[in-house]
Order: C-alpha cells, then structure tokens, then sequence
C-alpha cells in the first residue's frame, strides 16, 4: 500500500513540474509581443551575423520558409572555408575550391531570396526586443531573432617585430598570400593540421617551407602528415620559439628562434584562433573559452537568439558541421516566430537594389600582364591607384565593392585598376607588394602613397583627398 501511495506522489510530482516547466515557456513568450513591434525597412524577422557556411546554410532555409533574412556577412565573405584551396570532405563535391563552394552556397542563398550585405557589426543590444545590430556604417537594424554565425580569429605571437611587419611578409593565409612567394624561402608556425595544410600547398610554391613546432612533437598525425614531411623542400624544427622577427623596414627578413636565425621571405601564423564573441560579453553566457555556451540546441542564454559554427565549437570546426547546425537554428527560428504569432504580412517591404545595381564596376580596370601593366598604369597621364589583390584573400573581397565605389566616385579624375598577384607575381615583386591587399597610388609612373591591408570607405577617400 505504501509503495503505491509513493508511486502516485512521485506521479504527481512528475506532472506538477511538468506543467510548471511549460508554465514558465510559455509565460517567458509573453515579454515577445508581436503587436507592439513598428515594423520599417530595417526591420527584419531574421538577421544572420555572418557569411561563413553556417550562416549562409541558415540564411538559404529561413528565406525559403518566406523569412525576411539579412545576412551581416562582415569582412569575411564566404567565411574561412574559402582559404582552403581544396575541399575533398564536402558530400557530392569530389574536389572544390572553398572559395567556390561558398560562392555555391551564397548564389543558392541569394536565389533563395536572402539578402546579403557587406557590412560589419559594431554593437548589439540583446536586452530589448525587438534586438538592436548596430554596424560599423552607422545603420541600426532590427531582429525578430538573431543568428550568429561570426567564427573565429587567428591567434597572435605576440614577439617584437610581429606588428611592424605584418602584412609585409607575415601573414596568417597562406592560401591569399603564398603566390607571392614563389621560389622563395618561408616558416609557418604551428604543430597542427592546419600549419600541415598550410606547408603542403607553399610547398608547390615556394624554394624552403620551413615548420616552427613550439614543443617537441606535432599535434598532427596521420598518413597525410607523412606525405607532407617526406617532402624535400619541407623541414620541421621542434622546440623552435621565435623570440623577434626582423626586417628592414619594408618587409621581413629573418627571424630569430631561442636555437636559431633563420633567414627568411615570408611566416605564416597556423597556431589556432579565438571565437569573434567580445561584442557579446555582457549580452549572452560564454565559457572560460569565450565560446557562446548553447542550452536548447543551437539556442543561446536568450530567447530568438541561436549561434552556430566556430564560435560556438572549440573541437570540431568543420563545414559540414556548420551547415547542419545552421540548418537547425533556422528550423528553431520558424518555431520561435510560430510561437509568437509573426507572419510575413506584417514586414512587407519594398525590395531594395543589391550592391550590383547601384556600382558601375566597368570604371575598374583590368590589367593582365607586366605589358599591359607599364602601359595602362606606369605611362598613364591620369593619377593612378591600383589594388593587388589575389582570388582566395578575405580582405581583398571585403575591399572589392569599396574600390568599385570609390572608382565611380573619382571617375574621370583618377584611374583604378586591379592587378591578379597569383597571376602575375613578377610585377608584384617589381612593386615590392609582400601582402594582399596592397593599394599602390602614383602619379606619372612614381609611386606617392600605399594602403596595406583593409580599411573603410571614409579613410580610403581620406587617404585619395591628401595625397592627388
């Protein structure tokens, strides 16, 4: 008789923190009401942080449950799938470029009827709702709810010499920037997979690789690393930490290890990352890792607000898994609207014109050749401002819509033309460029000014006002 008196408690009790539990969903929906949100263009029922293979994943199935989906795709297009130069792992691609396959993926999300933007966030408020993006452009967005999908940043060393010359021979992409050491000698740092893949494809490129292990074993292992240290142009140095890294002023030239000094051409940085979550500190729970903690799936500590892909994974940092949690936050995204009553009606808005419509690209030149280079740029009677930029560099892709812009400003004023380095490394080396991109200014064939690395449209306008 007892034990079934127990039972029927512990039933009871059961059913009581059952009801409680959906009580409290359901009474924690209440704060999102639908009725008191003033929609506008800049309003929007998703908004993607991010457009890497997660976010573009999320994008393509929130637009074809008809959500008004804008993807903030930062500095970053394509995320950093698209500085591996070969993809052999993703299902129904034998072979493909990153770089491709996230154009794959960005023209499906785009067709799919997401709107992709250039531009990068500044601030997010996450302590109202509708939440508040606010970008680097000064424009102030409104999300229903929220995906971030904004990965993570390659680590430092942190030595003397390391930010006076990065960008001028030291580089964390050797895909972007291994053409422009061909036939010379360089050093990765790192003991992992990716200073492995890093070494494997300089080694088609370059004279020496040279692979700076900071202990005394690499972490990689697998028939792959055999077949990339049995390479004869590819040297491993154990125990080597570089303590400075010198130059001459204008590029690098030799390192200095705790063993010893290595004259070099160019070092490439494969020693991990840090997730892209310091704007989100005070505003979602974090680990002791800073990796967006997730509850519910791909949920965060808050209500409408999901994360996906490196910023949320220290382990498995891998495409696929980021499109398949992407995937997933999408479908809790349309679950999350359901419940609070969103219909697209209410968002309608007149569609605005992409980035395309509005630049006149054909005032961008060209040039394809050391030929061509002396006779459109070195002879040309016009001030001139060139881009070296190579396919598969992040930043040069951020930079590109802004050079188009600045080349419609300035048109018939000053000539902009954009020059391939993988294509055409000699006349990167006559010029001196050791990283991409580089932004040469001249005038009558002298060079008066140059921008290395990426900046913002003011600045570079700025920089064109003072120096022609």
């Amino acid at each position: 008789m007892d034990f079934i008196k127990n039972m029927a408690m512990v039933l009871c009790l059961f059913f009581l923190v059952g009801c409680l539990k959906f009580s409290v969903g359901e009474s924690d929906l209440k704060a999102f009401d639908i009725n008191k949100v003033e929609f506008n263009q800049d309003t929007y029922p998703v908004v993607v942080l991010g457009g890497g293979i997660g976010g573009l994943t999320a994008s393509i199935y929130s637009a074809q449950a008809n959500l008004d989906s804008l993807v903030l795709q930062g500095d970053q297009p394509g995320g950093a799938l698209t500085m591996s130069e070969s993809v052999r792992n993703w299902p129904g691609e034998q072979d493909i470029s990153g770089k491709q396959l996230a154009d794959k993926i960005q023209k499906q999300a785009q067709v799919s009827g997401a709107k992709i933007i250039s531009q990068e966030v500044e601030s997010v408020d996450f302590d109202v709702w509708p939440y508040i993006i606010k970008t680097k452009d000064n424009r102030t967005i409104k999300a229903l709810t929220c995906i971030i999908a904004m990965g993570a940043k390659p680590n430092m060393l942190n030595v003397s010499g390391e930010k006076e010359y990065f960008g001028k021979g030291i580089s964390t992409c050797a895909i972007c920037d291994g053409p422009l050491y061909k036939n010379k000698i360089v050093a990765i740092v790192g003991g992992g997979n990716a200073a492995i893949t890093e070494a494997s494809y300089l080694s088609n490129i370059a004279k020496q690789v040279f692979v700076l292990v900071r202990r005394d074993s690499l972490r990689a292992s697998g028939k792959f690393v055999d077949e990339v240290l049995a390479k004869p142009n590819v040297k491993v140095l154990y125990n080597a930490q570089i303590k400075e890294i010198m130059g001459d002023g204008k590029k690098i030239t030799s390192i200095d290890t705790d063993k010893d000094k290595l004259d070099i051409d160019g070092l490439f940085l494969a020693i991990g990352s840090t997730p892209n979550t310091k704007m989100f500190k005070d505003q979602l729970m974090l680990n002791s890792q800073k990796y967006i903690v997730l509850k519910d799936a791909q949920e965060t500590s808050k209500q409408g607000i999901y994360a996906v892909g490196d910023i949320t994974d220290s382990k498995y940092k891998q495409a696929i898994i980021a499109a398949g949690v992407g995937a997933q936050a999408a479908l809790q995204v349309q679950n999350f609207l359901d419940k609070i009553g969103y219909s697209q009606s209410l968002s309608e808005k007149e569609p605005e014109k992409t980035e395309q419509e509005t630049q006149e690209k054909d005032l961008v030149v060209q040039v394809n050749n050391k030929k061509e280079f002396e006779k459109v740029v070195l002879k040309s009677k016009l001030p001139v401002i060139v881009d070296f930029y190579a396919t598969w560099c992040l930043p040069c892709q951020k930079m590109a819509p802004i050079f188009d812009s600045l080349a419609k400003n300035y048109k018939g004023k000053i000539k902009f033309v954009k020059l391939n380095v993988s294509d055409n490394s000699e006349v990167a080396d006559d010029m001196n460029i050791f990283s991409v991109p580089t932004f040469v200014f001249l005038k009558a064939g002298t060079e008066l000014k140059r921008i290395e690395g990426s900046t913002n449209y003011n600045s570079f306008k700025g920089t064109i006002d003072k120096t022609f």
